[in-house]
């Protein structure tokens, strides 16, 4: 997975290269070097959006590459503020028309969107996901084995200080659009993060000295418009 990624950036940056090459030679007139390299990048993570199915991401990068281009396209009455605003209405819509599952193929564990705040457990799994709230979970499992979180349009703190991992291994798939997550993770667990960010962040503080016979924590997942803070304490 990491390796095609890197290839699916490679082949784009070396595009963009090109495409900078064109236009200083003249053949592309009206749009900057700022333009292209913000261009590629946008046609980037608008590629990784579709793959993911992100509404909010899908929207967000045909409305910056619409801003880009609103000369040449001839909207420029509906940049930016029109079409930023379009998109997140957009975004909301489309995720209250279309339910979101979780990566588990039990139906018990769906996404459900008429609730605000969801909270399950069940033989070492956990599950909570915030929609327009606040919330916070404080994870005491003994079996801990697995926990999808969401944040959407909301902010959502898990604390993993109670949990005892399963075979010294737990495994926490996030996904936040719009919101924020923070996770509050012991200072002597091994993390393993892989967390794809678009126009997001994930920052991690506090003291971390993971133990070579500790717990290890591995975290993957998507972030889109929202920020996923790891605390270690």
């Amino acid at each position: 997975m990491k390796r095609r990624k890197e290839i699916f950036w490679g082949l784009l940056l070396i595009f963009g290269a090109l495409f900078i090459l064109a236009n200083k030679m003249g053949f592309l007139r009206n749009v900057g070097v700022f333009t292209v390299v913000f261009s590629i990048f946008l046609i980037g993570i608008l590629i990784e959006n579709i793959v993911q199915r992100s509404f909010g991401g899908i929207l967000f990068s045909l409305a910056f590459l619409g801003i880009l281009y609103d000369e040449q396209l001839g909207i420029e009455p509906l940049t930016p503020l029109p079409v930023l605003a379009a998109a997140l209405l957009g975004t909301i819509g489309l995720n209250m028309i279309f339910h979101k599952k979780s990566g588990r193929k039990d139906p018990e564990f769906y996404w459900k969107e008429a609730k605000e705040v969801i909270d399950a457990e069940r033989e070492g799994q956990v599950q909570c996901a915030v929609h327009f709230g606040e919330s916070a979970k404080y994870i005491d499992t003994p079996d801990f084995c697995r926990a999808d979180l969401e944040s959407a349009f909301g902010g959502l703190s898990v604390y993993f200080d109670q949990a005892v991992p399963a075979d010294g291994t737990g495994r926490a798939e996030v996904r936040v659009a719009f919101g924020s997550l923070e996770l509050y993770i012991p200072g002597d667990w091994k993390t393993v993060i892989d967390v794809d960010a678009a126009f997001g962040g994930v920052e991690e503080d506090g003291r971390h000295k993971p133990s070579d016979l500790g717990n290890t924590l591995y975290i993957s997942g998507r972030v889109t418009f929202g920020s996923l803070e790891i605390h270690y304490i």
